[in-house]
């Protein structure tokens, strides 16, 4: 299975929330662009059960505990939830838009979820 969202819609928008349903899950991305170039993460962060990224310069924070990641590799920065690294999905871009592999959401997903994966 492929999951896509129109590049346009993150150039547009800057950064961009998107959900995921698998068998009794959902699961929450973002797509950004940074640098001219678009990043897709896993949208959580478990410890303190927030779904949703700000992003500001080269920052993402959570919108609801403050904890800063970098945006470039999803690395803690600081804040109570840096154990929680934010995992990027690989991706291609086909026909305007990016098209990502389920397998590749799902392993995202399961790597932010676990601390200190990175």
């Amino acid at each position: 299975d492929t999951v896509s969202i129109p590049v346009s819609e993150v150039e547009n928008n800057w950064n961009v929330h998107f959900n995921v349903k698998t068998q009794g899950e959902d699961m929450n991305f973002m797509a950004y662009v940074l640098d001219g170039e678009i990043s897709v993460r896993a949208n959580v962060c478990p410890p303190c059960r927030s779904i949703g990224f700000s992003l500001e310069e080269a920052v993402l924070i959570c919108d609801r505990c403050a904890t800063t990641f970098k945006a470039r590799t999803g690395n803690g920065i600081e804040g109570a939830c840096v154990d929680f690294p934010k995992a990027a999905v690989p991706y291609e871009i086909n026909g305007g838009n990016i098209a990502m592999k389920g397998t590749d959401l799902i392993a995202a997903y399961q790597d932010t979820i676990e601390p200190g994966w990175a």
